[in-house]
């Protein structure tokens, strides 16, 4: 979910939309003054446009949003797509594809990140100069025409520098990206991840450096992005290993590691999304594990979890559960997504609302869609 100025939502679905049951589209939450939320769908997509966006949106300084489709386009490998807001209220939303990807480089997972020229940054699972996946920067024209596409690091040449990406990649101050790959570094097996770190150059392509190989100890597959601390500490979560199910990671900027594992029901498990981040407040969700084993939303401080909410904790599972995609932040409120549940026809999910008091949290759902520590954070 992205949350515009005035405290709207904005987010994806993988299926569903007004065009085709299976391609997906856009919508928009829009609050009101008694507490409910409505929902519009601002966008369908068709297939040549794109289908299946299986990450959110991400604003520009003009309103525009930007998203990647992971099939569809004129290829039908996905897309990167523009949704400009309309000039009056109330209208239709314009979608623009910048880009159809191809065997090159295709199918891509991750929301973008936009630097302050507006030129996008993504992955895309496969493809590239060696088919292990790829970081791409796209470029916006300088007056019209095309934007370009261009590769800043191709994976899969040396399987101990990972491969396989499926989390997009996260900026730091000097301009260096972050990422994880699912596979690769070769310390078990054919490798379960690294972290990594992409500085520009002159040209192309950019400079990588592996910071970190996985292991079963520390975790290992990360599906997650790498989310920073006020101190440059680097976040982010394992599905596999660390516990029985996956763990969350620190990674400082000295190079010190540090992991908790999850050890399953009632505790969270198997984390796909990355951590939000408030302060010295780490907060997550897990697609499984809670009291249900339907997914959870869990804390940590210090060497401290804990289970906030047990998602499918309503009748019939109103409040949602696998909750796979991570959460943000309002007025001291946390609002994420669940891949299944709620009250709609199809069990399509919901989006959600957490409300942290010192009482027990609460979820409200806003609208619904047809084993031990390791260490201390």
């Amino acid at each position: 979910l992205t949350f515009d100025g005035q405290g709207n939502l904005y987010g994806t679905t993988q299926h569903g939309g007004a065009n085709c049951s299976s391609c997906g589209a856009v919508f928009e939450l829009t609050p009101s003054a008694d507490g409910t939320w409505t929902e519009t769908v601002i966008y369908s997509f068709s297939g040549p446009d794109g289908a299946n966006p299986m990450a959110g949106v991400t604003f520009d300084r003009s309103g525009n949003l930007y998203g990647t489709t992971e099939n569809g386009g004129a290829k039908g490998l996905g897309s990167v797509y523009e949704l400009s807001p309309p000039g009056n209220s109330g209208g239709a939303w314009t979608e623009t594809v910048l880009w159809s990807f191809s065997a090159s480089g295709g199918g891509p997972l991750s929301r973008l990140n936009i630097d302050s020229s507006g030129n996008l940054y993504g992955t895309t699972q496969g493809g590239g100069a060696y088919n292990g996946g790829m970081v791409f920067q796209l470029a916006p024209p300088e007056s019209g025409g095309q934007w370009s596409m261009n590769t800043l690091y191709s994976f899969g040449q040396d399987i101990n520098n990972g491969w396989d990406l499926v989390a997009g990649v996260t900026f730091d101050a000097q301009g260096n990206l972050y990422g994880t790959t699912l596979q690769g570094g070769a310390k078990e097996g054919f490798g379960l991840g690294v972290i990594y770190k992409l500085s520009p150059n002159a040209g192309l392509p950019w400079t990588e450096t592996v910071l970190t190989r996985f292991n079963k100890r520390s975790g290992g597959n990360p599906y997650s992005a790498i989310n920073f601390d006020p101190l440059g500490n680097m976040y982010g979560t394992t599905l596999y290993y660390g516990g029985a199910y996956g763990s969350v990671f620190r990674l400082t900027p000295q190079g010190k590691f540090a992991t908790i594992g999850f050890g399953g029901a009632p505790g969270p498990a198997s984390p796909l999304a990355g951590v939000f981040i408030k302060g010295n407040q780490i907060y997550g969700t897990t697609q499984g594990g809670g009291a249900q084993n339907e997914g959870a939303l869990y804390h940590v401080q210090g060497s401290k979890e804990t289970v906030l909410y047990s998602f499918c904790s309503l009748a019939n599972c109103a409040d949602g559960f696998y909750p796979e995609a991570g959460l943000v932040s309002r007025n001291g409120k946390l609002y994420g997504t669940t891949a299944a549940g709620g009250t709609g026809a199809q069990g399509g999910g919901v989006v959600y609302e957490i409300s942290l008091p010192n009482a027990k949290p609460a979820a409200k759902a806003l609208t619904t869609k047809s084993p031990p520590k390791k260490g201390a954070l």
